[in-house]
């Protein structure tokens, strides 16, 4: 079955694709160097992934006492370690809040008491199609071993106070956006 999107309409000042050009492929994701028209009506060329699972999750999760709960990662992209929310692909027909709670205990070892739906995430917009679904996850306990994937880099978890994590702790790398975001969620939430 083959995808269709929304080419779009420059002379409505989108960036309209004249022709899509995939250059690359594998299990994750697509990527095209589109040829494009702009809404100054100049053609040129547009890069753009396509994620090829229709569901990611990422999940933050909370302790008892209100402490954030964080996975070290190492992300290839940046050739570094850091700490961020767990996230991952949803199974093919699995739904949100299973595919949540999955994804939490298999990087964490963690189950949640309590899971909230905390709406959809774009994480690079410019170029990324891929949304995620993103949870607060309450009243955690560790349960387990963490079991993560084959193609996982995690060393573990490390418990923060939500405060201490936005202003920067041990000079560790908070720098993933959605994380950051979902802090924010979560004391905005806790503030009610």
């Amino acid at each position: 079955m083959e995808r269709q999107i929304y080419k779009g309409n420059h002379q409505n000042g989108e960036i309209e694709i004249i022709e899509e050009r995939s250059v690359f492929k594998n299990r994750y994701m697509e990527i095209f160097n589109d040829d494009v028209l702009f809404p100054s009506g100049v053609k040129g060329t547009y890069i753009r992934a396509a994620s090829n699972n229709d569901m990611s999750i990422g999940v933050l999760p909370v302790t008892e006492e209100g402490r954030i709960v964080l996975i070290r990662t190492f992300r290839h992209g940046v050739r570094g370690w850091g700490y961020e929310i767990p996230k991952g692909e949803a199974l093919i027909g699995e739904k949100g809040e299973i595919a949540a709670r999955r994804e939490l205990y298999e990087e964490t070892g963690i189950t949640p008491e309590k899971l909230i739906y905390m709406g959809e995430l774009c994480e690079s917009p410019a170029v990324f199609s891929g949304r995620m679904k993103c949870y607060i996850a309450l009243n955690c306990q560790y349960a387990g071993e963490k079991e993560p994937e084959d193609t996982e880099a995690i060393s573990g978890t490390r418990e923060f106070d939500a405060e201490e994590y936005l202003l920067g702790q041990d000079g560790c790398d908070f720098t993933d956006a959605v994380t950051q975001l979902m802090v924010y969620k979560y004391m905005a939430l806790r503030r009610k």
